[in-house]
């Protein structure tokens, strides 16, 4: 195999390690990874240690190189903090306990809710509401803000009269 052969197979199997950054799955990177040393293994053996040297220090700093510049691009560049307006949950909820509101949706259990003016997402403990339910706010946990439906009820016969 000639010199320009061997690096060539070098370059081919380096690009396939850096494509491996891009496309997972480690079978890029593992055939990257055999036809560099292949390339290493010719250079030795058709008579050029030099190149083989050269090749071998070029794979040690090349190939760290090769994967943190690719993995550099693919990360978040930017903190997504409280201040910017980003958070992983409702601000306030513990307040709600008790409250009332009215379903905007039909719950299934889970659904979405108008209380105190605010849009949220609420859950039943199994039961479905339909739409425009009155409801009650009977349990705040992290962001899960359970409800249950108000029952109006009309008043008994026994309620209304003289004992």
């Amino acid at each position: 195999m000639g010199i320009g052969t061997i690096i060539a197979v070098f370059a081919f199997g380096l690009a396939l390690v850096l494509c491996e950054v891009f496309v997972p799955g480690g079978l890029i990177g593992a055939v990257g990874m055999v036809l560099i040393g292949t390339s290493i293994y010719f250079s030795f053996d058709g008579g050029w240690p030099i190149l083989g040297a050269v090749l071998s220090a070029l794979t040690v700093i090349a190939v760290p190189v090769v994967i943190i510049k690719g993995l550099s691009r693919l990360s978040l560049k930017t903190a997504q903090t409280k201040a910017g307006g980003f958070s992983s949950s409702e601000e306030n909820i513990e307040g709600l306990l008790g409250k009332h509101g009215v379903t905007l949706s039909a719950l299934r259990p889970t659904g979405m809710a108008r209380i105190d003016d605010r849009k949220l997402s609420v859950v039943t403990r199994g039961e479905m509401l339909y739409a425009h339910t009155k409801i009650e706010v009977v349990e705040v946990e992290g962001n899960r803000v359970v409800v249950r439906a108000v029952q109006s009820r009309k008043p008994l016969a026994s309620d209304t009269s003289d004992k």
